[in-house]
């Protein structure tokens, strides 16, 4: 059962004085024009304790980088990392940057949805997060 429904627009429609326990973000984030500026005002919406969880698509990912590098080509699909609807691309380093910068502490940042094709498990080290699609993210405010 809910105790609220609000209707529109995150976080603009958002009644100031309603905080929850945690705000997901499941493939959202990419499909905004300032997800920075949503997740400094999501802190706000937060009860004491509370966390945002969120999945970003991983533009690093080993299919996204073979088109790119070996056949010259960025294609926006109907779905996955080059989604024609996203607006942003992250990479793990660059998740760590947006959160920081909006002032929440990553408790954890997991790679998720490996790429299963032969060889993919060859992939470790400075090249190992080239094999996930996407990657699922914890934090707290700071």
């Amino acid at each position: 059962m809910y105790d609220l429904v609000v209707e529109g627009s995150y976080p603009e429609d958002m009644p100031e004085d309603v905080k929850v326990d945690c705000i997901v973000f499941n493939d959202v984030l990419e499909h905004t024009v300032d997800p920075w500026s949503v997740l400094r005002e999501t802190k706000r919406h937060l009860n004491v304790g509370g966390c945002v969880v969120a999945s970003i698509p991983n533009v690093r990912y080993l299919p996204v980088l073979i088109d790119l590098i070996f056949r010259s080509r960025w294609e926006y699909v109907d779905e996955g990392v080059l989604d024609r609807t996203h607006l942003r691309f992250f990479t793990r380093s660059t998740i760590e940057e947006m959160f920081a910068s909006s002032g929440l502490k990553i408790a954890r940042l997991e790679p998720i949805n490996p790429f299963r094709r032969r060889g993919g498990a060859l992939l470790k080290g400075v090249l190992g997060d080239t094999r996930y699609l996407q990657f699922a993210v914890l934090a707290r405010p700071v």
